[in-house]
């Protein structure tokens, strides 16, 4: 026996949604995201659903965006992957004030020379192996979707590297608690939404319960 129609519970859970992403800090979300990943958000998150979901057995609400990051990775001169660079990591030009008297050429040439290296290492990098590094790093999908900005040789641990800056879109979601606490960040598609699987015949309370139950699991299953 049905107690309640879905589409008013439903609306009633969006417009908490909703209020909850009227009141959100930005600032305080970026930079709780940078202590997590060390990436910054580039630009205003735009909010896309809200959920009820339960993360580390406890009531939880989930706000889901479309974020875009920025990111630098380092590589070495023999072409592989040394790691993620972040803003402690990199020495680029330490001085730009040289001595006219001592200045054998145009640093201006230097530096074109240097832009041409870095964008043809940048050309070959295959998409789908850096959607895995960044993968494995944060824990967040990227698909095929980084493009190279720019990049430089630096030193790196005394040694010669080369860092190359992407940015990439994201979809993440922010897990926040009955109390308005961080909880954490995922990767959205890592969720499911309780009313995906819900058919419309669906009509005793039992069959809805079991169906959510079963989403449960698998959110569980997700935030492990």
């Amino acid at each position: 026996m049905q107690l309640v129609e879905p589409k008013i519970i439903s609306k009633e859970e969006k417009i908490l949604f909703h209020s909850m992403n009227a009141v959100l800090e930005p600032e305080t979300v970026k930079k709780i995201f940078w202590e997590k990943y060390k990436l910054d958000l580039l630009q205003k998150t735009d909010f896309n659903e809200g959920d009820i979901v339960i993360f580390d057995n406890q009531v939880a609400f989930r706000l889901a965006f479309d974020a875009h990051v920025s990111f630098s990775i380092l590589i070495d001169r023999y072409g592989k992957y040394i790691g993620f660079a972040n803003q402690n990591d990199a020495i680029g030009f330490a001085n730009d004030d040289c001595d006219a008297k001592t200045r054998l050429m145009d640093a201006d040439l230097i530096r074109r020379r240097e832009k041409e290296i870095v964008n043809a290492i940048a050309s070959p990098i295959n998409k789908n192996q850096l959607s895995e590094i960044f993968e494995k790093e944060n824990g967040l999908s990227i698909g095929e979707g980084a493009h190279f900005k720019d990049g430089q040789i630096i030193s790196y641990n005394n040694k010669v590297a080369y860092k190359l800056d992407f940015d990439t879109d994201l979809k993440i979601s922010l897990l926040i608690d009955r109390h308005g606490g961080f909880l954490s960040f995922t990767d959205s598609n890592q969720f499911f939404k309780k009313t995906d699987n819900i058919p419309e015949n669906a009509n005793t309370l039992d069959d809805i319960s079991n169906l959510m139950k079963e989403d449960d699991k698998r959110l569980k299953i997700a935030s492990a």
